[in-house]
């Protein structure tokens, strides 16, 4: 029922999407529609082979499942990152995460993140408190040379994110290059384990739609965005972390 209720609220919006800039990612793709299985395990430094097969295992259960959204056109990539969540400027967290993965849906107008990432020596607070400075007073406005300038439109409040010890929101309203008026929204959600913490990000972005009776022209995405954050919830608090 979830996952169907996921898909419903992207495809309500799904006309394609177009990605925020990010550090350069490999251009491994597959179908939305396909199967996936967590990559092989390397080495982290640090860690020791058996804490980094737990940690890769929790950040590929964390993240939404692949077949989260579907729809014509739509682009499927999955990966570990060797860096943490980014906010507004694409700024990132003074310390990186012991592991991380990443599962992206994109289209030709559409964008959809989701990503997990776990901590050793830092909590859900103190993860959340620098993510909300970063994105609230360190840079509410930032220029993007191809995808155009953004400006923070302030905070999102969650619905049934009981459990969750720390989170934070927030949207920006995006003007592309050729003029086009697009709605990007972010969550990071955190929860606390004995030893480690588990940080999850779910992101949205796509067009704002004219409404025929002169409604919020982000409501869509904003509903989309909502579905999203519900579904990362599930999928954190079952979690036995560390």
């Amino acid at each position: 029922m979830r996952r169907t209720l996921l898909t419903l609220l992207a495809c309500l919006a799904l006309t394609g999407c177009a990605e925020p800039a990010e550090p350069a990612q490999p251009a491994a793709s597959a179908p939305a529609s396909s199967t996936s299985t967590a990559p092989p395990v390397t080495t982290t430094p640090g860690l020791s082979r058996e804490q980094e097969r737990v940690f890769r295992h929790l950040t590929f259960q964390a993240v939404l499942p692949i077949d989260t959204v579907q729809g014509t056109g739509t682009r499927f990539h999955e990966q570990h990152l060797d860096n943490g969540p980014m906010t507004s400027c694409w700024a990132a967290l003074s310390t990186p995460p012991a592991v991380s993965y990443l599962r992206r849906w994109q289209s030709d107008h559409d964008w959809t993140n989701s990503a997990a990432h776990i901590y050793q020596g830092r909590r859900a607070e103190q993860l959340i408190a620098e993510l909300r400075e970063l994105a609230t007073r360190t840079c509410p406005e930032w220029k993007d040379q191809e995808y155009g300038s953004f400006r923070y439109q302030g905070e999102v409040k969650f619905k049934g994110a009981a459990g969750i010890d720390a989170a934070f929101g927030f949207c920006a309203d995006n003007r592309q290059p050729n003029g086009e008026e697009r709605l990007y929204c972010w969550a990071y959600l955190a929860r606390n384990g004995p030893q480690t913490t588990m940080l999850s990000m779910v992101g949205t972005g796509g067009p704002k739609l004219e409404l025929a009776d002169g409604g919020d022209a982000g409501m869509v995405e904003r509903m989309k965005f909502q579905g999203f954050i519900l579904g990362t919830v599930a999928e954190l608090m079952p979690l036995d972390l560390p």
